[in-house]
């Protein structure tokens, strides 16, 4: 819808880098006013204040360890009271801690958990509240294919994305009709995650992928600024798997 997010305020979390600078470009190309949240890599959440600042749009920085509940009330606190009331928001953090089944002790558990599912918990819970008294809003959450099919080599990265899966239908319907809530569950996706796979893990990758390439950052931004706006106002708790085929 043109012109939909001119004046309005969104909040990015995770958006120094990879998806979540895609996704805060993205809304900020389209007019909206963007809190850019990062964790502590403030010259990368500066980076990308000033670039979006650079090509005339509003931009705000916000750094952030969303590991703990206080921190993620905070985080909202101070982006509506900077920014203004928040018209929508995307939920793009998150860690990876790569280990099996034998390898996972308690301290990776609880910070992957932490930082993945009970800060979007967390966020959700301190947004919406203020969204519905606002007269509505939207919530697009980051989820993961691996919610979906699993990974042995980090199950409690998968057990984490698929809490998000549940919370968005929870959220939904605990939220309904002024706030909408969906997820996004994407694939392999070009961010840094992928920058250590050697030529043949590529492939090996790629193999299993109808479209035969990873996506690109950018065209997981469009999808989640589509679901946060009106063009999709009939969905809520829904999660778009973006994986190009893979499952």
């Amino acid at each position: 819808m043109d012109g939909e997010w001119q004046g309005r305020t969104v909040l990015v979390t995770g958006a120094s880098h990879g998806i979540g600078r895609a996704v805060a470009e993205t809304f900020a190309s389209r007019g909206a006013g963007v809190v850019v949240h990062g964790g502590h890599d403030e010259a990368a959440i500066e980076a990308v204040v000033t670039g979006i600042r650079a090509t005339g749009g509003r931009a705000w920085a916000a750094c952030a360890d969303l590991g703990r509940a206080d921190a993620c009330r905070d985080l909202v606190a101070r982006a509506w009271g900077e920014a203004g009331p928040l018209a929508a928001a995307a939920l793009c953090h998150g860690i990876v801690r790569r280990g099996g089944w034998p390898d996972v002790e308690e301290d990776i558990w609880d910070e992957v958990l932490a930082v993945n599912l009970k800060s979007v918990f967390f966020l959700v819970q301190a947004m919406a509240g203020r969204m519905r008294e606002a007269g509505g809003g939207s919530l697009v959450l980051v989820a993961s294919m691996r919610a979906l099919e699993g990974a042995p080599s980090s199950p409690h990265y998968a057990a984490a994305k698929a809490g998000v899966v549940s919370l968005t239908k929870s959220a939904a319907r605990a939220y309904a009709p002024t706030v909408r809530v969906n997820a996004v569950s994407p694939g392999y996706v070009e961010t840094r995650l992928q920058a250590g796979l050697s030529p043949e893990q590529r492939e090996d990758i790629i193999r299993g992928i109808p479209l035969a390439r990873i996506g690109a950052p950018a065209e997981i931004a469009r999808s989640i600024v589509a679901l946060a706006g009106q063009d999709f106002a009939y969905m809520t708790g829904q999660t778009l798997l973006e994986d190009g085929g893979r499952i």
